[in-house]
């Protein structure tokens, strides 16, 4: 049932419009569809996210208020929770909204993340009456890049490296490092800003990591919805900052 529902509600949506985007656009172009289809996903998207941006700003600003409840009921648990729930209450702030904004993404991710690796492998069945039926689509995107392929490969205990990508995800990490820093109220003054600023750090590293390892539509998917969390990001802490 899962499964199903899981396949109907976010697999088989997200498969076809990727599709619509890959036979209308000029040239047929894979990267051009994957970047459209990560517009029309952060749009759709769009309120949830500014709602989210919104609460995080919030919890960032009561930060100092929130180490005066610890520094004062920090043996006390208890009281401490009271004290932290009873300040969010005050000031309307829902602190799990992230969390519940990431439950919500993360099938989204997960189908994103499959059709992506089975865009050569289509399945007609899976496509809607009204989507035209594409024989073979090319991966190779912007005229050079193959967007099927990974950095890193191994075949048959041979290892193979795929040196064009490694402009796309340098960029694809270094974005997402900075929609990740940008969601953190910085304080030079606060002892704890060296820890977050190193763990930023490793958060670009394990990135990195990790694309090497994945399609190259992964990484391009990644760096247009960082560089678009980025202009949220700074809309509505701006737009906070004049209210």
């Amino acid at each position: 049932m899962i499964s199903f529902l899981f396949y109907q509600l976010f697999y088989r949506p997200i498969l076809n419009l990727l599709v619509l985007f890959i036979h209308y656009l000029p040239g047929k172009d894979f990267g051009l569809a994957v970047l459209f289809l990560t517009i029309v996903i952060r749009l759709i998207l769009l309120p949830l996210n500014i709602k989210a941006q919104k609460e995080q700003k919030k919890v960032a600003d009561l930060q100092p208020k929130m180490k005066e409840i610890q520094e004062k009921y920090g043996k006390d648990k208890e009281k401490l929770s009271q004290e932290a729930l009873k300040l969010f209450q005050e000031k309307k702030v829902n602190p799990f909204f992230g969390i519940f904004l990431t439950f919500i993404q993360l099938p989204v991710l997960i189908a994103l993340f499959f059709v992506l690796k089975n865009i050569n492998n289509l399945n007609f069945n899976d496509l809607y009456s009204f989507v035209p039926k594409i024989e073979k689509i090319k991966p190779v995107s912007f005229g050079f890049l193959d967007l099927s392929k990974s950095f890193l490969s191994v075949k048959e205990n041979k290892t193979s490296y795929y040196w064009q990508a490694l402009p796309l995800l340098f960029f694809s990490s270094l974005a997402f490092f900075f929609q990740m820093r940008g969601q953190q109220k910085r304080n030079p003054k606060d002892p704890s800003e060296r820890f977050q600023r190193n763990f930023f750090y490793f958060i670009f590293g394990t990135t990195l990591i990790v694309l090497i390892q994945l399609p190259l539509a992964i990484a391009l998917y990644l760096l247009v919805s960082s560089i678009f969390s980025l202009i949220e990001q700074r809309s509505v802490f701006k737009i906070q900052k004049n209210g």
